[in-house]
C-alpha cells in the first residue's frame, strides 16, 4: 500500500482533526475487524502510538501514550473471508480504484478479508495509557 493511499483513507475517514499528518500504515496496528451483514459494513479497530498534533479537550488532563480508532467501511461489496487469523491482522493494504471506491485487504491473496467500499468514517477514537512490554 502506497502512504498516499493510507493517508487518503484515514483523511477521508476523518481524522484530520487529530493529526496534521496521519501516521504511517506501519505505526497502526489492527486489533478489531467486525464484518456487519446487517448493515453492510466493516469496522476495523487501529491503535498506535502516533500521538495526535491536535489533542482534543477530552483528553487535555489525561494521561495517555496510545490512541485508539476504528473505521467503518459502508455499503460493502466483493466481500471474501478466507481463512482469517493473527497473522492476517498484520497486513493491510487499502487503494482506491478507478471507480473511487476503496479497496481493502488484510491479509494476503491467499489468507485473510478482502472487500471494497465508496466511503470510510472514523466512528470511534479514544487516548488511553497502555502498559508496554518488550
Amino acid at each position: 500500500m502506497s502512504v498516499s493511499d493510507w493517508t487518503h483513507i484515514l483523511r477521508h475517514g476523518g481524522l484530520t482533526d487529530l493529526y496534521e499528518d496521519p501516521p504511517a500504515p506501519d505505526l497502526c496496528q489492527i486489533f478489531y475487524a467486525h464484518i456487519d451483514e446487517r448493515g453492510d459494513s466493516v469496522t476495523l479497530g487501529f491503535s498506535t502510538n502516533s500521538l495526535p498534533t491536535t489533542v482534543p479537550l477530552e483528553w487535555q488532563e489525561q494521561e495517555y501514550n496510545t490512541v485508539e480508532f476504528f473505521l467503518t467501511f459502508s455499503e460493502i461489496a466483493d466481500l471474501q473471508v478466507t481463512d482469517w487469523g493473527p497473522s492476517c491482522a498484520q497486513q493491510i493494504d487499502v487503494a482506491r480504484g478507478d471507480d473511487e471506491r476503496f479497496d481493502v485487504r488484510l491479509g494476503s491473496t491467499q489468507r485473510g478479508i478482502s472487500f471494497t467500499s465508496p466511503s470510510v468514517e472514523l466512528t470511534r477514537r479514544r487516548a488511553y495509557l497502555a502498559a508496554h512490554t518488550e
